[in-house]
């Protein structure tokens, strides 16, 4: 959600009138950077969608993952935002766009945006390697090829050696599972070569070799775009220099006076979830590692 909001701050900083949808708490999530990008002259308007909180049995207030409190309040989340496909329709036919930049999650835009004969540019959080190792495990399944999920195999068609084992594979290519998720999965592929262009939060000189291969199996080119991050943060501080700044900017001095290759990064994303006792033994093996770290946690 952040990078998608940074993306339209971005888009709008070159003249281009933005529509965000979302629903009514997600938007408090990043009110404040839009007022910001709008004091800043930058046309984005936010469109409020109410979720259907009681259609699926949640508390009002539960409009995303990271809001859920259990896996099973997650799959209501789920079937909610499902829910949410025909208020969008609705309001994007009325906004008529003159194009749509939709989440993965959102494969029916491409349908929309073929009816309102507009391009659809679908954006994906991940990095484009993700995409490459997922294409080649499922292209070559080499986990099929090894007798224990303990044991290790190479991913073959990659740019580099990289091994894996059967434990460490999502369910869907280690089992072949079905339900809702995975078909969902199954129509964002689908959607793919419909779309005017593929979105990632990231720029072609961090991975070079994986942004050709991932040209090779798309057969078109991806848009690497980001990481946004940077690009909000340079405006904030354009405008401001707070205490926030200050512990950031003491963060990166710290990195500069340790050697090169010497510090380990570790962060699981802002939906990585882990129980107190994982937790203590990742904390464990860190300090055992005896190397200096930086551990970004919820």
């Amino acid at each position: 959600m952040i990078p998608l909001v940074d993306r339209a701050r971005l888009f709008a900083s070159h003249g281009v009138k933005v529509s965000i949808i979302t629903t009514p708490y997600n938007a408090i999530l990043f009110e404040s950077s839009i007022d910001h990008a709008t004091e800043l002259g930058h046309e984005i308007f936010v469109h409020k969608l109410k979720f259907p909180s009681a259609e699926v049995g949640i508390p009002e207030g539960i409009e995303n993952f990271s809001a859920a409190t259990s896996k099973e309040m997650a799959i209501d989340v789920f079937m909610g935002i499902l829910l949410l496909q025909k208020p969008m329709e609705s309001l994007i036919f009325e906004l008529r766009p003159h194009c749509i930049v939709s989440d993965m999650f959102f494969p029916w835009t491409v349908d929309l945006a073929e009816l309102l004969k507009i391009p659809r540019l679908a954006f994906y959080p991940t990095n484009v390697m993700y995409q490459c190792v997922d294409h080649c495990l499922k292209l070559y399944t080499p986990h099929e090829k090894v007798s224990s999920d303990s044991e290790s195999f190479l991913i073959p068609g990659l740019p580099d050696q990289i091994e894996m084992k059967r434990s460490q594979l999502p369910e869907n290519i280690k089992t072949k599972s079905e339900g809702p998720y995975w078909e969902l999965m199954k129509r964002i592929k689908e959607s793919e070569p419909r779309s005017y262009a593929m979105i990632h939060n990231t720029i072609y000189d961090l991975e070079p070799s994986y942004a050709e291969l991932y040209q090779e199996i798309k057969g078109k080119k991806p848009w690497l775009i980001g990481p946004l991050f940077h690009f909000s943060k340079r405006e904030e501080a354009n405008n401001s220099r707070n205490t926030q700044d200050q512990e950031r900017h003491s963060c990166l001095s710290w990195l500069d006076s340790q050697d090169p290759n010497s510090v380990v990064y570790i962060c699981f994303g802002s939906m990585g979830r882990f129980s107190d006792a994982q937790l203590t033994e990742i904390a464990l093996a860190l300090e055992a590692s005896n190397s200096s770290f930086l551990w970004v946690v919820r």
